[in-house]
């Protein structure tokens, strides 16, 4: 149904202003220059202003107005379900970028909690370091302490005559004291490898990350280019598929044209059927064959309608690949930055730990 205040005298003035401004009333122009109305409305309006006014559809190489009219309503309605998929297309594409920032959230908690854990191997480092040093400052109080005690052995030495009676207790206390000092070196010396052995061993972990994360940045880059490949073999079989529809579409209007002028023959043959009754055979005969023709003709129109139908549908699909492959391209990208992140996180922690 029309739109209220849309009739055939709003049409005409629409229809005229543009022809006045050089331009070719159409369905779409009329109904910009009204600002309302619908298609199916102004269609048969402006119809009836182009039968009332005389003039016909520029360029229409001898096709009939009816087909043209049915022709432009076929491209309206591909076009309309082309942008319900293309509706389609970008709410899926809104979902699945929805679930990749899920996955995001993902990836980042794991790294909050990787950093978590470098920061605990941290603490545990300097933790050892102030074991270290409190070690290294007993080791300097106890040779402190045997620097005294063989001061005090020389000072023995000097008194021997003196002190002949405990020079016995002076050499225990000696021993005793050489005893206990090889002990605690001992002691030192484990604690220092068992220190070792810990720094070696998150120093081992810490290289098999890093090489796990530039593993697994190698293997995002070469999906990327392989994405990247797929989706220029994507564009060209696109471009290829778009020439060959309009080829097919050409050719599928010469032999439209072909039609009517093997209609217009036929008409011609069938005026002079009476007129030259002797060659009513032959004519016959041709007529026959350019039915036959037509027939076939009509075969070929239907089966190549079904050869730019399964060709459309071809388009369609790869147009699905194609934005699938680019979402999978936006993905890779993304896993490249988070895994560079890692990357960088994992050198500035492995060099923290190796100064320290």
């Amino acid at each position: 149904m029309a739109r209220a205040g849309v009739g055939y005298i709003d049409v005409v003035k629409a229809a005229e202003a543009l022809r006045e401004r050089g331009d070719d009333p159409t369905v779409d122009r009329v109904r910009n220059e009204l600002g309302t109305g619908s298609k199916s409305t102004i269609a048969p309006l402006l119809k009836r202003w182009r039968q009332e006014t005389g003039e016909g559809i520029s360029d229409t190489h001898g096709l009939p107005v009816d087909l043209l009219d049915a022709v432009k309503a076929l491209h309206q309605r591909v076009h309309q379900e082309a942008e319900t998929k293309i509706q389609q297309i970008s709410e899926s594409c809104k979902a699945e970028t929805a679930a990749l920032g899920e996955e995001l959230a993902s990836v980042r908690a794991q790294l909050a909690s990787r950093n978590t854990e470098l920061e605990k191997l941290e603490q545990k480092l300097q933790e050892s370091s102030s074991r270290c040093q409190q070690l290294e400052e007993s080791v300097a109080e106890t040779q402190a302490a045997l620097a005294k005690s063989e001061f005090l052995r020389e000072q023995g030495d000097t008194r021997i005559t003196e002190l002949q009676g405990t020079i016995g207790e002076l050499k225990q206390e000696n021993r005793d004291v050489r005893q206990h000092f090889e002990h605690f070196q001992q002691q030192i010396a484990d604690d220092r490898q068992l220190e070792r052995d810990q720094f070696r061993l998150t120093s081992d972990q810490l290289r098999q990350q890093l090489a796990e994360a530039n593993e697994q940045l190698n293997t995002s880059v070469a999906r990327l280019e392989s994405s990247q490949a797929n989706a220029e073999a994507l564009r060209v079989q696109k471009l290829e598929l778009e020439s060959e529809r309009a080829q097919w579409m050409r050719r599928e209007s010469e032999f439209e044209a072909g039609q009517q002028r093997q209609a217009q023959a036929l008409d011609e043959l069938r005026s002079q059927l009476g007129i030259r009754s002797r060659e009513a055979e032959a004519l016959q005969g041709e007529l026959a064959s350019e039915r036959a023709r037509n027939e076939a003709y009509v075969k070929e129109i239907e089966l190549r309608g079904n050869v730019f139908d399964r060709y459309e549908q071809e388009m369609l699909a790869v147009k699905k690949q194609l934005a699938a492959v680019e979402a999978e391209n936006r993905q890779v990208l993304q896993d490249k930055a988070i895994l560079q992140g890692q990357y960088v996180q994992l050198q500035k922690s492995l060099a923290g730990a190796n100064i320290e």
